[in-house]
């Protein structure tokens, strides 16, 4: 009897404890199956190791610099995705560390507590915008994010905050040779900068193999613009491209190589049988990187047939492979390079690629340590490197269509498991323009230039070049026309602003414009300085005639902007110049600066008054500029130099009349709302006052 009371007491005992342990695995694993897509934070673990594999054989995640990430109490993270493996629960996460540098990896689920109700799919369309607001996306972008998010809600974004100018970026990407397009491409899409186009021939320069050329800056601006890319097939090219076996699938990889040549089995150089796919799987376990995604850079390299980088027939390189082209730099034979460098010794990426496998799992190595896991880690910065401290610099590929290319590959790859956590890191830029970079559409003859561009009778300076868009003519006396000439390298561009073209007294900029079928155009300027003939100044009730070539070209009234008075030689006494002028009905008066008495030299800032008969009233106030006197002392010499020069360093900025005088080379001049002349003067003016000094060439008082 007592033995059955004993056992019926260790069964109730027993009944508790396995009550009590359930309820602990409930509320430990209630989480599990649900914490895709949430955010969470580190608890109870001074320091959470991150892993490349949810294995007891741990491998670190490191940082660039190679050292192993620690995620200390109370860090954020996103959730990815769970797994169960070595009987411990895994969170596949994704986290901004090492200044802000998004990582991904496995650590374990019990130190990490998932926020309540903060799951994106779970999300009213107000709570995700400002999600996005606080991610940094700009109202462009959110529009097309949000829509994404309605048909994808477990889909994570993440802003990549480059602080990098757009143009500027655009630019720096538009060097000549640095992206590429095949030659069989629009017109529009070619670039016709110097070093791309060959005017002598109307052909493009070749830069990589037989048929790749410039890529236009136009061109090039479509494909770095990723708003152009927020849909459900080119946002691939955003995803962080870290390898995740609980959804980077054998599936997936078979239908990306469907239809190619590394469809199915295949018997590599040492005997070993495999499928392509295996291959890719094993590269993956091996380097970090998403099999879909080497995959598909396989295949954009190679093509559906192949290429003799992997035929290992190659004269000089038999038996070696090259699956990504990894060091096929840009070249009349790209494979060779490519070939070469797969030919080198080097056990950490399981060099020389001898056989399909190291080529494929040793390939993955390399892109892994020398692209991925430096930043580099999705295709869009791997064509257009706007991270780190060396942008624009270490692009995998110059084809400039190449990320969007693939992101249609690895979209086909996710076509059956696309409604999971996938993490995309979209660039966002610093001043960008409210509408999209459109897709350029001109096609057709692009030769823009001219082969012959005179003035008739005259000579133009500097002499004509093809590539030299800007010239100057400085007339000895008045003429109100002159006839342009101008001749197209192309028959079948057309031109506008040649022929017989009127002129006024003083600045003319005249712009001769060649157009091409494709849209392109290319604008050559004439800058033609005309001399004053006799003008009057006039008013209400007075006049003043002034003698050849002083002040400006038409009758200048009252109520018109206020101008300057030039066209004075260098050294004029005041007495002098008030002799070249016949005022009727008032007189005529030169002051100083300062307003006082100038009974001396004409210099710049002294000013011209213009005052009733009576003397009780000053009508008009024109400033006396002389060109060249920068100091306003009358003379032109070293020290207008040194106040250029201050001008250019922007030590001391010169204002009006005397910014006025030190455009020397009579430029277009333009003022802002305090009267400081805002165009630029340069060294060049520094230069024709020197010339002036050394009597090389005097300067022009017009």
């Amino acid at each position: 009897m007592k033995k059955q009371k004993k056992l019926v007491m260790f069964l109730n005992k027993l009944v508790v404890v396995l009550f009590v342990a359930c309820a602990v695995l409930f509320i430990c694993f209630s989480d599990m199956g649900n914490a895709a897509g949430r955010k969470g934070t580190v608890s109870g673990c001074p320091g959470l190791g991150v892993f490349k594999n949810p294995s007891k054989a741990f491998e670190s995640v490191t940082t660039v610099n190679g050292e192993s990430i620690f995620l200390p109490s109370g860090y954020e993270v996103m959730v990815i995705s769970e797994t169960f493996a070595d009987e411990i629960n895994w969170y596949y996460i994704s986290f901004k560390y090492d200044n802000g540098q998004t990582y991904e990896g496995y650590a374990r689920a019990q130190y990490i507590v998932l926020d309540k109700d903060n799951t994106q799919s779970s999300m009213t369309d107000d709570e995700f915008e400002q999600y996005l607001v606080a991610e940094g996306f700009p109202e462009a972008y959110r529009n097309y994010l949000m829509k994404l998010h309605a048909e994808h809600p477990m889909w994570i974004f993440e802003a990549q905050i480059t602080n990098l100018d757009w143009e500027a970026s655009v630019k720096a990407e538009s060097v000549v040779g640095k992206n590429l397009i095949p030659n069989s491409s629009p017109s529009s899409w070619k670039s016709m900068e110097k070093g791309a186009y060959d005017y002598s021939t109307n052909s493009w320069v070749v830069f990589d193999g037989k048929t790749w050329v410039a890529a236009s800056k136009e061109l090039i601006a479509y494909y770095m613009d990723p708003r152009n890319f927020l849909n459900d097939v080119n946002i691939f090219q955003f995803e962080v491209l870290s390898y995740n076996s609980s959804y980077h699938t054998s599936d997936g990889i078979e239908a990306i190589l469907d239809g190619s040549f590394m469809e199915g089995s295949y018997v590599d150089t040492d005997g070993w049988s495999a499928t392509y796919t295996e291959a890719f799987i094993y590269a993956a376990e091996q380097s970090g990187v998403s099999p879909y995604h080497l995959a598909s850079r396989a295949l954009q390299e190679l093509g559906y047939d192949g290429s003799s980088s992997v035929s290992g027939t190659v004269e000089g390189y038999e038996g070696i492979f090259n699956f990504y082209n990894i060091g096929a730099t840009s070249s009349s034979n790209p494979i060779l390079k490519g070939l070469e460098f797969a030919s080198q010794i080097n056990e950490d990426y399981f060099m020389p690629w001898n056989t399909k496998w190291k080529s494929i799992a040793g390939g993955a190595l390399y892109l892994g340590r020398r692209y991925i896991n430096v930043g580099q880690d999705t295709l869009y910065l791997q064509k257009f490197n706007v991270q780190g401290s060396n942008p624009y610099n270490h692009q995998y590929m110059t084809n400039v269509q190449a990320p969007s290319a693939e992101a249609g590959k690895l979209a086909e790859a996710y076509e059956t498991s696309l409604e999971r956590a996938i993490v995309f890191k979209i660039p966002v830029y610093l001043n960008m323009p409210t509408e999209n970079a459109p897709l350029p559409t001109g096609t057709g003859a692009a030769n823009a230039s001219l082969v012959n561009l005179e003035i008739e009778g005259y000579v133009l300076t500097p002499t004509f070049h093809k590539d030299t868009l800007e010239y100057d003519l400085v007339l000895d006396e008045y003429v109100s026309s002159i006839k342009i000439k101008a001749s197209v390298a192309d028959p079948v561009a057309t031109v506008t602003g040649a022929g017989d073209v009127k002129l006024v007294e003083g600045k003319n900029k005249i712009n001769v414009t060649v157009s091409t079928q494709n849209g392109n155009s290319r604008v050559y300027t004439i800058n033609v300085a005309v001399p004053y003939s006799k003008s009057t100044i006039v008013g209400d009730g007075y006049a003043v005639m002034t003698g050849d070539k002083i002040l400006q070209g038409f009758t200048l009234a009252d109520g018109q902007a206020s101008t300057y008075i030039y066209g004075f030689e260098v050294g004029m006494t005041v007495k002098e110049v008030l002799a070249t002028f016949t005022p009727i009905d008032c007189t005529v008066k030169i002051v100083k600066a300062d307003r006082t008495d100038n009974d001396g030299v004409l210099a710049t800032g002294n000013i011209l008054q213009i005052i009733s008969s009576d003397g009780n009233t000053i009508l008009k106030e024109l400033p006396v500029v002389i060109f060249g006197d920068v100091n306003g002392d009358g003379l032109i010499d070293g020290k207008d130099m040194l106040y250029v020069c201050r001008h250019v360093l922007q030590v001391n900025i010169l204002p009006g009349v005397y910014a006025e005088a030190a455009d020397v080379r009579w430029d277009t001049t333009v003022y802002d709302e305090h009267g400081t002349k805002s165009t630029d003067i340069t060294g060049v003016d520094m230069l024709y006052i020197q010339r002036h000094l050394l009597d090389i060439a005097y300067i022009s008082q017009r």
